[in-house]
């Protein structure tokens, strides 16, 4: 099967990230993700269907998420590949705290 890993664009990308929101169970160590992207109009259980603001703040925060991820491939943060003799290299890097059904752990 074939496989593009490159993210969608523009609008495009909150697109497939509302289908995915809609697609997901939300638990409720999500809810604070899920209260960060109400007012830009992605909802759980509701299409995407920005007003002009939202669609002009969707945009630009689009733009920039690329830019940003652009710059950290060609600008690593970190010295240290990610995995041993290969140029991979995190583009960022933070602990976050995951939760299964047994205890909460992070990395």
């Amino acid at each position: 099967m074939e496989w593009n890993a490159t993210a969608p664009r523009g609008l495009d990308y909150w697109r497939m990230r509302s289908a995915i929101l809609n697609e997901e169970p939300v638990r409720e160590i999500d809810n604070p993700w899920i209260a960060m992207v109400l007012p830009l109009g992605i909802e759980k259980g509701k299409p995407l269907n920005p007003d002009a603001r939202q669609n002009a703040i969707l945009l630009k925060g689009a733009a920039m998420g690329e830019l940003m991820a652009r710059n950290f491939q060609v600008n690593p943060r970190f010295a240290e590949p990610y995995w041993e003799a290969t140029q991979w290299h995190n583009s960022f890097d933070f602990g976050v705290g995951q939760e299964n059904c047994h205890h909460a752990v992070t990395r």
